[in-house]
């Protein structure tokens, strides 16, 4: 797993990331990333949530939406 690949968002040209702070003064992450098919988001999601276990990668939020999509089961 690349380093670079968790602090770039995979689809530049609609994606900005910043930062925010909230009232207790926590820094998270804010990826507005836009319209992402489902298997990319969840690979993304995973990575971020492993670097983020390991300490590797900061406290993120990631908001985005999915083409449509069907779930079975």
């Amino acid at each position: 797993m690349s380093t670079s690949r968790l602090y770039d968002p995979p689809y530049p040209p609609r994606c900005y990331t910043t930062s925010m702070t909230t009232t207790a003064l926590r820094t998270i992450r804010l990826i507005r990333a836009g319209l992402v098919p489902y298997p990319e988001a969840l690979r993304w999601q995973r990575q971020l949530a492993a670097a983020r276990s390991a300490g590797a990668a900061p406290d993120t939020l990631l908001l985005l939406e999915h083409p449509p999509t069907i779930t079975l089961g």
